[in-house]
């Protein structure tokens, strides 16, 4: 619609183009306009799957808090830095204690439950400015 629009406001200011030659050009100009608007949204939805392969690779599925991979990187940019500085860190690991026996004795579905409300306190009552991480299994950092 919009290029047949423009078409005819450019039949209108230049008499040069003769009605027949308007007429090729309104579905070759609709094709041109439906072909770039299927090129934005296939460019679109490839980088949105960039986007989200990107997250995916950084943050544990289940608990949304950064995985093992993320972790890493992290402790070598913080321990780096410390060393730059000559600071010292601290780092606590956390293990849910009898947590297989939650998964054998009342499902993974409810180890699931337990993870995610662990990752929800640790994100309540951690400050903000350190990082969270799920190393796998029932371990957090």
């Amino acid at each position: 619609l919009i290029s047949i629009i423009i078409l005819l406001f450019l039949a209108l200011l230049s008499p040069i183009y003769e009605l027949v030659e308007i007429l090729v050009l309104i579905p070759i100009s609709f094709i041109i306009t439906i072909a770039s608007a299927i090129t934005f949204v296939d460019i679109w939805h490839f980088f949105s799957l960039v986007n989200r392969y990107e997250n995916e690779d950084k943050y544990d599925y289940l608990t949304g808090l950064g995985n093992v991979k993320e972790f890493d990187r992290h402790l070598n940019e913080v321990s780096s830095k410390a060393e730059e500085k000559k600071q010292s860190l601290a780092l606590l690991l956390i293990d849910i204690d009898g947590f297989k026996d939650v998964n054998d004795h009342y499902s993974h579905q409810s180890g699931d439950a337990v993870l995610k409300q662990m990752s929800q306190l640790l994100k309540n009552y951690v400050p903000n400015q350190f990082k969270i991480f799920r190393n796998g299994g029932e371990e957090f950092s």
